[in-house]
């Protein structure tokens, strides 16, 4: 039609990093044309994180008002009829919270996404993925529930001789190095 409504287009949606100390998933998108609004669920099972939030990424680098319910359902759009433009990257970064320690698959269901006419364009959704959620406070190396200087001692000791924990691997890189110190620094900071 020349006005780019009769293009289908496709996306591919897919997770990224994974990080369950932090309680975090990157949702992945590949698309070969602009999007105009998506909807989709991330679902986890046992069903035993909630989905507190959810934002960066391309949605929020091109102004859409991203939403979501804690039974993982999300929905982006502008309300001003930006556009995210074709190409790959993070949508958008989900940060889960539970109350227990868990590991659970997390899994991308219900895809809707539109282009920038309200079409609907096929959606094509990877594997799900295990996140292996820790409810213990980042960063709280001796457990008081307190991060403080006390963790940043016990931390540089692993770092120094040349240690392992997985509680003291705050980038989830599963090595225990300067950058986690820095890490827990800014979170004592912050």
């Amino acid at each position: 039609d020349g006005d780019g409504s009769s293009c289908s287009g496709s996306v591919i949606l897919d997770f990224g990093t994974i990080n369950g100390n932090t309680g975090t998933a990157e949702i992945l998108m590949t698309n070969d044309i602009d999007i105009g609004g998506f909807q989709f669920v991330i679902n986890d099972n046992p069903n035993e994180l909630d989905l507190m939030y959810v934002n960066g990424g391309s949605s929020e680098n091109n102004g859409f008002q991203v939403s979501n319910n804690e039974e993982g359902q999300i929905l982006g759009f502008s309300f001003t009829g930006e556009n995210i433009p074709e190409g790959n990257g993070v949508l958008l970064v989900a940060y889960f919270e539970s109350n227990n320690d868990v590991n659970t698959e997390l899994c991308l269901s219900d895809a809707i996404f539109s282009d920038t006419y309200g079409n609907s364009i096929p959606v094509t959704i990877d594997d799900c993925i295990n996140m292996n959620y820790t409810n213990s406070l980042l960063g709280d190396l001796n457990q008081d529930n307190i991060v403080n200087v006390l963790d940043i001692v016990i931390l540089v000791d692993i770092v120094l001789n040349i240690g392992y924990s997985n509680d003291a691997d705050l980038n989830d890189d599963s090595i225990v190095n300067v950058l986690d110190v820095v890490i827990l620094v800014n979170i004592i900071l912050n």
